[in-house]
């Protein structure tokens, strides 16, 4: 419980923090994304990000796909939105820190087939300035409702942590 405290705090401070001196560009990327700890007998996991940044502020639609997680194809859409703040840290490199929401829908192949997912994120980005490619780390802590599919529990929360490359153009 204190761990999601902490994470919360932390999203809420970075999401209310805009500090004076701030890359002001405008950016858009596309995004493979993937998450480590999905790795196992289950088998992989992989999605794909559009994300759309401008001044302070990120919004990203998300596919992503768990083909045998719990014995069920696992899909969910999910929209990111949130703020950044971008320092450059040389010529050749910057940094993205960003938090917000993550609101979205899990898809099952058994009735009903969709369910709400809801969460928050927050993470960093280390881009390379002339080619544009980067490479992010974030962490998120989600809010399902698909869990009646294996317990009797009607939701439960999961800590992912997420693994992103991609090109901005």
């Amino acid at each position: 419980m204190v761990n999601k405290t902490i994470f919360l705090v932390f999203c809420l401070c970075l999401m209310f923090f805009k500090p004076n001196k701030m890359n002001s560009q405008t950016y858009r990327s596309f995004s493979l994304v993937h998450s480590p700890g999905s790795i196992d007998n289950s088998g992989y996991s992989v999605g794909v990000q559009f994300e759309y940044e401008v001044e302070w502020i990120y919004i990203s639609p998300e596919i992503y796909l768990f083909p045998n997680l719990n014995d069920y194809t696992y899909f969910h859409t999910m929209l990111r939105l949130g703020v950044k703040y971008e320092p450059y840290i040389s010529n050749n490199f910057s940094l993205k820190y960003h938090a917000g929401p993550r609101l979205g829908f899990i898809f099952r192949e058994t009735a009903p087939c969709f369910y709400v997912n809801l969460g928050l994120e927050t993470g960093i980005q280390l881009t390379h300035s002339y080619t544009g490619w980067f490479i992010r780390g974030s962490v998120s802590n989600d809010w399902r409702t698909d869990s009646k599919l294996w317990g009797n529990d009607p939701t439960h929360s999961v800590a992912s942590g997420w693994l992103t490359i991609g090109k901005r153009f």
